[in-house]
């Protein structure tokens, strides 16, 4: 059962009425609000100790059954008045009620025929005052057996339905109160000619019942639904369609249940039938009202809007006399409300589809055409509502002519989801004239590339492609925008690509669209054609345009070169892009070209204008959400996390992810981002979650590819699983090789050559940093270009060439830096510090580590900044023999342990922060409380900890990294080995590139 909401209050004055009895109770309200519901949470409540209570109800039979109700509410308990309690009256209810215990009935004397004598009534006149006692004597006997029950609370449900002799009755027993005995009645209000004599009852509670507000609505419909909480927006809708009448919140809550549906949103309550207990509702009420009442209900319901007498009268077609009348009489029945002065509606747009339901159709249709021309008259209405209305007046010019109208008044206001929505219920009409087919599917094809569209969409969409009315020209036009869609906002790349080429030969008479269908094949970066392939096109679309005058066609192939020049990395893209303002005027062609150039400017290197490219694509979208800017947002975490402005980060990419929803697609830069920051801060088991994400969510996007599998292939080296990291950077690589497009290797590279070299494979890595070198000659990719120098020197490592390995290192770390790409560029500090020092040039080496140390420090790793510190300190100790004694003071070592453990850090996380076993740590801080004669770790914040060497100062420390933001999830071929041994060192970074093994 359903919760009782918001009648708690009701419940409890109820509740208080029959237990501290002061008269008859009344309960009122709107049928359906809830007080035959509250009636049964009167008896659970009485259930287990109180008052008995008799429950009946009257009903709206065609033969009265006199009395019906309360014989019916004492029928069930009738044997537990005993007939010793019973005086002679209670023979008055033998045939009545033969459940009760009475003795066997004696027959009566038989009076002897006698003459009238003078001055004795007549028969009929003694007759009428016989049954007038004999009634009086009937209503005396059911106030016997009710009082022989007591205590006990008679309950009479719906009494404005109530027979005369039954409603005598029940004003009887209300006034005379048999002992022990409350009479509750429950009446709808407004609703029912109910009978006369409610202000004479003796009321001692009348209790009226409100409708649910808004959040009431939500809690109940959550329930219903099985969910904690309803979106706002569903609940304003469901309360706007009910009123809050719970009843049909019920039904409707139920409805959607049965659907079963992924998102609860407010269309959803559109597309559900009327509950037929509405229908039978409305149908006796409207049965009730009249005809002249009647038709103005079944005009303000067309109308479907506050409407005035006048209103009205014109289209129920009735003189504004009798439309006054009929006004009276339905707002006294509660079929229409006064929701302003002089403005009238059905309760609650449910009930207005109901009494549309309940008109037969061409009664119907005439009355959406008096509708749509009083609409007309006035002008300033929406072409959608006047096309509502002329659809439904089976005037179908004027429905299509409006619809077009519609659609196009909403794509200027930038509503493309209601635009679209339009033209699928357009669509999905069967009634739809087969010359407006083209042109509503040709419309619909272009409206789902201006936002984010739901599958119901795409579904009509190809429903219509298999229409066989569907002309040759439409059908092309059709599956080029789909395939477009499939490919910019599914992520369904080769699917789009199917559609667009199935779509070029049915576009021969129409050469700018066949040309923006062969632009939108240019795109390298998708599918697994390779990079040659995807020239072809570009060249067959500007072959195509070469005699166009199609500004919006040359403007399409236009900033698709652009953005296919800058994934090539062509260094003179630079001089046509800084002309794009005026070689691209229509906004929209501008926003796709800078988010396009954006994401390739970023995969290139060239961050800081593709910053600048994204904010210019944002500015000119105007901050709408849609796949672009979505995109846009993607390319913004990979630069972030490229760039080391790692704050918002997890936050922007939570938001990403969400936003995505069933569109994985547009969360893969999102995922792949969270990847690398996860990686570098050293939660290695997330990291592999986010990459495998990232894999998951673009299967054809060779650079999201190629960067998730270098993330994936540096954990599996960092777990020293060299072998399972050739795995991976040998997949990434196929996919590389049959694109032909190196400048995707950029993050690859350095990972796939150590992983070779690892595995005994330096010729394949010698082999790649040549084909690499010669595919970037007369390129402008310079995070490539970095990577190929990383790449060198962890192939020179490889071959004990440390001096070699160390100057290309170096040189890697000046091109990380001028990117800007401080992480990478500290693991070549780093690297080139670590191949100086195993070449016996310590100044030289303590340099890179001091560089190395300072990037680590700004972006807070601090695993990696006590690892740095580490080596720093061994080469500054490597000339001492022995061990230095500190006698009574703190050694250097023991003041930083001392001083973390005072910042509240435990040993565990000192630990992992500088690099030493537990048990080393524990023997620090043992030591340093001894020598400080303290007692507890905790004193140590409030103690100078100063080291025996002064020149030795501590560096400032960064707290561990949290773990990344969601559940750690391994991947099924890479099991994770995190945990080392408790007393061996632990490292929660992969090693840097180029980092000798041992």
């Amino acid at each position: 059962m359903t919760p009782l909401v918001g009648r708690s209050q009701d419940l409890d004055r109820l509740l208080e009425a029959v237990r501290r009895p002061e008269g008859t109770v009344l309960i009122e309200g709107e049928a359906g609000s809830g007080a035959s519901r509250l009636v049964r949470e009167l008896c659970a409540r009485l259930r287990d100790g109180g008052p008995l209570v008799l429950r009946g109800a009257c009903l709206p039979l065609r033969t009265p059954l006199p009395y019906g109700p309360v014989i019916e509410a004492i029928r069930p308990y009738a044997g537990r008045a005993d007939g010793r309690r019973l005086g002679p009256l209670a023979e008055e209810l033998r045939s009545w009620l033969p459940e009760l215990a009475l003795p066997p009935a004696q027959p009566p004397p038989a009076a002897p025929a006698t003459a009238r004598r003078p001055g004795e009534a007549h028969p009929a006149v003694a007759g009428a005052v016989a049954a007038t006692g004999g009634r009086h004597r009937l209503f005396r006997a059911f106030g016997e057996v009710l009082s022989a029950l007591g205590p006990a609370v008679l309950v009479i449900e719906d009494v404005h339905l109530a027979d005369g002799e039954t409603w005598d009755l029940v004003q009887y027993l209300s006034a005379q109160g048999p002992p022990g005995v409350t009479v509750v009645l429950t009446r709808h209000r407004p609703g029912g000619a109910a009978p006369a004599g409610y202000a004479s009852l003796p009321l001692g509670c009348r209790i009226r019942l409100r409708q649910l507000t808004v959040p009431e609505t939500g809690l109940l419909a959550a329930h219903i639904l099985g969910v904690g909480e309803v979106p706002a927006a569903f609940t304003e809708a469901l309360h706007t369609r009910t009123a809050g009448n719970p009843r049909w919140v019920e039904h409707l809550a139920h409805g959607v249940r049965a659907h079963r549906p992924a998102d609860l949103t407010p269309s959803l309550l559109d597309d559900l039938p009327v509950p037929v207990p509405l229908l039978d509702t409305t149908a006796e009420l409207l049965a009730a009202c009249g005809r002249a009442a009647a038709a103005v209900v079944r005009a303000a319901a067309v109308l479907d809007e506050p409407a005035t007498e006048q209103d009205l009268a014109q289209i129920a077609e009735l003189p504004p006399r009798r439309v006054r009348a009929a006004l009276v009489r339905a707002l006294r029945l509660g079929a229409l409300r006064e929701v302003a002065p002089g403005r009238y509606t059905p309760p609650h747009s449910f009930a207005a589809r109901a009494v549309r339901d309940g008109v037969p159709g061409p009664r119907r249709a005439r009355l959406h055409v008096r509708t749509a021309e009083l609409l007309a008259s006035r002008g300033g209405y929406e072409p959608a509502r006047l096309a509502h209305h002329y659809r439904h007046g089976a005037d179908r010019e004027a429905w299509v002519r409006l619809t077009l109208a519609a659609v196009d008044a909403e794509v200027g206001h930038g509503a493309a989801d209601v635009a679209v929505d339009l033209l699928v219920r357009a669509l999905a009409d069967a009634t739809l004239p087969a010359g407006a087919l083209d042109l509503f599917a040709v419309r619909l094809s272009h409206a789902i590339l201006a936002g984010i569209t739901c599958e119901q969409t795409i579904g009509q969409l190809r429903a219509v492609l298999g229409d066989e009315r569907l002309s040759v020209r439409a059908r092309g036009e059709v599956r080029l925008n789909l395939g477009r869609w499939l490919i910019n906002q599914a992520g369904e790349l080769d699917a789009g690509r199917r559609e667009i080429e199935a779509a070029v030969p049915d576009l021969r008479d129409q050469p700018e669209l066949a040309a923006r269908g062969m632009a939108a094949l240019a795109l390298p970066s998708f599918g697994t054609a390779p990079v040659a392939a995807h020239l072809q096109w570009l060249r067959r679309a500007e072959r195509t345009l070469d005699d166009s005058t199609d500004t919006e066609a040359l403007e399409a192939v236009h900033a698709n070169r652009l953005s296919v020049r800058m994934q090539m990395a062509d260094p003179r893209v630079w001089a046509d892009v800084d002309e794009l303002p005026r070689t691209l005027p229509s906004t929209a062609q501008r926003v796709r070209a800078y988010f396009n150039l954006a994401d390739a400017a970023t995969w290139n290197g060239h961050y800081d204008r593709a910053r600048t490219f994204l904010a210019e694509g944002g500015r000119l979208a105007g901050g709408k959400e849609t796949f672009l800017s979505m995109l846009g947002d993607g390319t913004s975490l990979r630069l972030q996390v490229a760039t080391g402005r790692w704050d918002d980060l997890p936050r922007e990419a939570d938001r990403v992810i969400a936003l995505a929803g069933e569109r994985e697609f547009l969360a893969a830069d999102a995922w792949l981002a969270t990847g690398w920051l996860s990686l570098w801060q050293g939660a290695r088991a997330a990291a592999l979650h986010h990459f495998d994400a990232a894999l998951r969510t673009a299967p054809y996007n060779v650079p999201v590819i190629a960067s998730a599998r270098a993330g994936r292939a540096t954990v599996l080296l960092a777990q020293g699983r060299p072998a399972a990291a050739c795995w991976e950077t040998d997949r990434a690589l196929v996919q590389l090789r049959d694109k032909d497009n190196w400048i995707w290797a950029a993050e690859l590279l350095p990972v796939a050559v150590q992983a070779l070299t690892r595995c005994g494979r330096s010729s394949d890595a010698l082999a790649l940093l040549a084909t690499v070198e010669e595919s970037l000659a007369g390129k402008d990719a310079p995070l490539a270009t970095a990577a190929l120098q990383s790449g060198r020197g962890a192939l020179s490592q490889a071959r004990a060439a440390r001096s070699e390995a160390a100057a290309h290192h170096i040189q890697a770390a000046s091109c990380y830096r001028r990117l800007p790409h401080p992480f990478a560029a500290a693991q070549a500090h780093e690297a080139a510090g670590c191949c100086l020092a195993d070449a016996g040039d310590r100044a030289a080496a303590a340099t890179q580590l001091d560089a190395a140390m300072a990037l680590y420090t700004a972006l807070g790793t601090g695993h990696d900044t006590a690892r740095c510190r580490q080596r720093l300190r061994h080469l500054e100790g490597g000339h001492r023999r022995g061990r230095k004694g500190y006698g009574r003071q703190l050694s250097p070592r023991e003041a930083e342990v001392a001083t973390l453990a005072g910042q509240g850090l435990t040993n565990h996380q000192i630990a992992e922060l500088l690099v030493l076993s537990i048990r080393t740590v524990e023997q620090h801080v043992a030591r340093a409380l001894r020598k400080l004669d303290l007692s507890s770790r905790v004193a140590f914040a409030d103690h100078p900890l100063t080291p025996h060497d002064p020149s030795q100062t501590l560096t400032p420390h960064h707290p561990p990294q949290p773990p990344a933001r969601r559940e750690d999830a391994p991947h099924e071929d890479a099991p994770l080995e995190d945990a080392p041994r408790e007393d061996a060192p632990r490292e929660d970074a992969p090693p840097p590139i180029g980092r000798p093994t041992r």
